[in-house]
């Protein structure tokens, strides 16, 4: 059964989620573009420790790793939770993927036969 994942960008109102499971082929890339910027641009004001349980230390260390914290790098999307992958990796893999894609197209646009 084919089915089609809509308003993923929701996402960032769970505010206590930490593992999400999911068949990630079913969102397409401009909604998971689009969840990304909103993650970013969030302004959570829960304890961040319950994501990064270093965070304090991180802070001590690197002033701007406050401000360029976000829950995207922190929510588990393992399908199994027997490992752990953040939803940042997720997008990197879906845009490498993506950009693989338009790349391949071109490619074939530019061979031509010889004569």
């Amino acid at each position: 059964m084919k089915f089609k994942t809509i308003n993923f960008d929701q996402l960032v109102k769970l505010k206590k989620i930490q593992n999400l499971s999911w068949h990630f082929d079913t969102i397409s890339f401009q909604d998971f573009r689009k969840t990304k910027q909103i993650f970013k641009n969030e302004k959570y004001d829960g304890d961040r420790t319950t994501y990064d349980y270093d965070y304090d230390y991180y802070v001590e260390e690197d002033p701007e790793y406050k401000k360029n914290w976000t829950r995207f790098n922190h929510i588990n999307s393992d399908h199994w939770m027997d490992e752990f992958r953040s939803l940042e990796d997720r997008y990197i893999e879906i845009e490498k993927e993506e950009s693989r894609k338009k790349t391949k197209h071109k490619k074939k646009v530019i061979i031509r036969k010889k004569k």
